[in-house]
């Protein structure tokens, strides 16, 4: 149950922080937003910011790729940093891997500042399934090895 607790507690605010993160920078920057939350499946959450002031034209040519990498990047960057000084197992597990899926989503959703969505959609998809994949296999041998069940 600690499992479940866990990727629940750590996935649903790590949302909220991706979208904050983006929110923070666009404000920074001169624009302005809306953050919105969707249930998609019972615990599936997902979430997105509807633009209401688009950025300055003296920062868009940098503003928005700053704007679409911020969300995962600085996630993935506090999850990461939250993983070093966590002591639970399953706390740290579900940090280390939301973390570097965070990390490689802001560097396909940075796309969007440059490519059509759907290039962004299957870039996406690959740098997540990679991410999580090997952050899992990573875990799976060194965290886990080291404690024996129970």
């Amino acid at each position: 149950m600690d499992y479940l607790e866990s990727i629940l507690t750590v996935y649903l605010s790590s949302v909220v922080m991706h979208e904050g993160f983006h929110l923070a920078v666009i404000l920074l920057l001169g624009g302005s937003g809306a953050i919105h939350l969707q249930c998609v499946l019972l615990f599936w959450v997902t979430g997105f910011v509807e633009w209401e002031v688009l950025l300055p034209e003296a920062v868009a040519s940098w503003g928005y790729p700053l704007v679409y990498l911020s969300g995962g990047l600085l996630t993935g960057l506090l999850l990461l940093w939250s993983y070093t000084s966590d002591s639970d197992r399953e706390d740290r597990a579900c940090k280390f891997v939301l973390g570097w899926i965070h990390l490689a989503y802001s560097f396909a959703e940075m796309l969007l500042a440059w490519y059509p969505h759907w290039v962004y959609e299957w870039v996406s998809l690959a740098l997540v399934c990679i991410a999580a994949g090997l952050s899992t296999l990573y875990v799976l041998r060194r965290e886990y090895s080291k404690y024996p069940e129970g």
